[in-house]
């Protein structure tokens, strides 16, 4: 089994006292559909529909992809490869600034 990493940043594992981290091979970016709605109380509205991904690797056989929340969210369903960091309460590890220094596990749709 082989974990990749699509996010912009690393990311880092931590399960039972022992860290992984999986360096960014560069950044999945969402393709955007944007239609304009009406304006509420004088201000722009707008929709948003995800219609796609960029830099999205091929599905291989045990090969997973690790996304951002927002890319999970939007493919997730239509790609069983793709796993986020869960930065959930119970799974976040932070530092004493507060800043998130790994994860306990990934989310999966």
């Amino acid at each position: 089994m082989v974990i990749r990493n699509f996010t912009p940043h690393a990311i880092t594992l931590i399960c039972d006292g022992e860290k992984t981290t999986f360096e960014s091979e560069g950044a999945i970016r969402l393709e955007e559909k944007i239609t304009e709605t009406p304006k509420i109380g004088g201000f722009e509205t707008i929709r948003k529909e995800y219609v796609g991904a960029l830099g999205l690797p091929e599905t291989k056989a045990d090969v997973f992809i690790i996304v951002s929340g927002i890319v999970l969210s939007a493919l997730g369903g239509s790609r069983k490869d793709l796993i986020s960091p869960d930065t959930g309460p119970d799974s976040a590890i932070r530092n004493e600034k507060g800043h998130i220094i790994g994860v306990k596990r990934f989310l999966r749709m």
